[in-house]
């Protein structure tokens, strides 16, 4: 196919015999988590997800600046992959940033590489990554079912809370949508507050949510988070890594999210058992010796 701005877009040729909505489903999944997705979902492509005009990204697109964005696609391609506990764990010092990175990159190529894999089957596609984003991706990924919107303003996996890196890919490829999941993430985050409680400079809410754009939802305090991040020089994570729902992919986790999926009681609960059981502040954990930051 011929490739677009830094080859992230697919243009497509005519298909030799047009794909079966369920067909062009079990592909587009496939080829993903065959490149590294740890988790995938479809959806349609609601436009208010959609940016409506160009800004800045990392300095190499100004000439692009205040330019609408133009965008006729019908579905999109959500997927995560997985950040490592132990680095998250470092948080908010250089491992949690290199895994950031790290899985920013993966995410680059899976959407990147997928593009053109569904250009090559004749419908134009287009990888939706960090350094080119043309829409929202955690609402993008709510509605693929990947998970619900926590108070942090991550996306919340059942599999791996918020210890995920999103990226997508919009095409007309016709898909079959997956169906916005309830983990019971709102009471939980409702309750928790543990997220709150830790940020350094209080950028996420400790009150109830607010209509914000039009959307319900806990709103962020942007500058703060950014702030810190240049006051640390690292993208923070501390609360990805104190969220009871990043804890280790164990047998008694496992139940535990499960249960929080299927009664309110629960989600009440359980946010004071994480308290006792891993406490309510947050302290860096150890990391592997070869990316120790701590000065010998």
């Amino acid at each position: 196919p011929r490739g677009g701005r830094k080859g992230r877009t697919g243009t497509g040729t005519p298909p030799l015999a047009p794909l079966q909505p369920e067909e062009a489903t079990r592909r587009v999944k496939g080829f993903a988590r065959h490149l590294g997705a740890a988790l995938v979902g479809i959806c349609e492509l609601d436009r208010r997800w959609l940016y409506s005009h160009r800004g800045e990204i990392f300095y190499d697109n100004w000439q692009d600046w205040g330019k609408e964005i133009e965008l006729s696609h019908t579905f999109a391609i959500v997927v995560a992959v997985e950040m490592d506990l132990e680095l998250v764990g470092g948080a908010p010092h250089t491992p949690s940033v290199v895994e950031s990175g790290v899985n920013y990159a993966k995410g680059a190529y899976i959407a990147t590489l997928l593009a053109h894999f569904i250009a090559q089957l004749g419908y134009p596609a287009r990888a939706h990554h960090l350094r080119h984003y043309d829409l929202l991706l955690v609402p993008l990924a709510v509605d693929a079912g990947l998970g619900e919107m926590g108070r942090n303003g991550y996306l919340i996996t059942k599999e791996f809370g918020p210890r995920v890196r999103l990226a997508a890919v919009t095409t007309t490829l016709p898909l079959v949508p997956d169906k916005p999941v309830d983990l019971g993430v709102q009471e939980f985050c409702s309750r928790c507050l543990k997220c709150a409680e830790t940020c350094p400079l209080g950028a996420i809410p400790k009150g109830s949510k607010v209509v914000f754009n039009g959307v319900q939802k806990w709103k962020l305090d942007e500058e703060r988070c950014f702030n810190y991040w240049t006051k640390v020089g690292t993208d923070c994570n501390i609360c990805m890594a104190v969220c009871p729902y990043s804890r280790p992919n164990r047998s008694i986790h496992r139940l535990t999210r499960w249960m929080v999926t299927k009664a309110p009681v629960p989600r009440r609960l359980f946010p004071y058992l994480d308290n006792w059981v891993y406490g309510r502040r947050w302290r860096p954990k150890e990391v592997p010796p070869w990316i120790d930051y701590r000065s010998p």
